[in-house]
């Protein structure tokens, strides 16, 4: 909780499928940061509901990106596939580099980054009421959800 309000750490991470990106890039957009595993049973309960609000968001300046620190990048990717996740998601690794930069101590956790790259929500742990806010965090940006 002490990160909020603070410039986000700069992080450049490879890309489960391809190529790399750096959070610096995406300054304009509303980022939401789902740090997750195949092996956190709370962090795939969690899925669908990011999985709904990756829907809503789409063709608005707003993004999900999963960050996955999976043994290896195949095990992120053969879940990915299987599960059907169709936002774009990085691979931290066992090393936790973003993890660490973010002071993420526990997955599933999200993190919400206003346009300027700011730190504008943290939230670590599923609790019954992480989506909403989520949501409230994200209409108070200006992102425009469904009821």
């Amino acid at each position: 909780k002490q990160m909020v309000g603070k410039a986000a750490p700069e992080v450049k991470l490879p890309v489960l499928g391809g190529g790399a990106m750096s959070l610096a890039g995406l300054r304009g957009k509303v980022v939401v940061l789902d740090f997750w595993a195949t092996w956190c049973e709370p962090c795939r309960r969690q899925m669908p509901s990011i999985a709904k609000l990756h829907r809503e968001l789409a063709g608005q300046a707003t993004v999900v990106i999963g960050i996955n620190d999976d043994e290896t990048p195949e095990k992120a990717r053969a879940y990915i596939e299987e599960q059907k996740l169709d936002w774009t998601q990085l691979y931290d690794g066992p090393a936790g580099a973003a993890r660490k930069a973010f002071e993420v101590t526990a997955i599933p956790a999200l993190v919400v980054l206003d346009r300027e790259g700011r730190i504008a929500a943290y939230e670590i742990g599923l609790a019954e009421n992480t989506e909403k806010v989520l949501r409230d965090t994200l209409r108070r940006l200006g992102v425009g959800l469904l009821p």
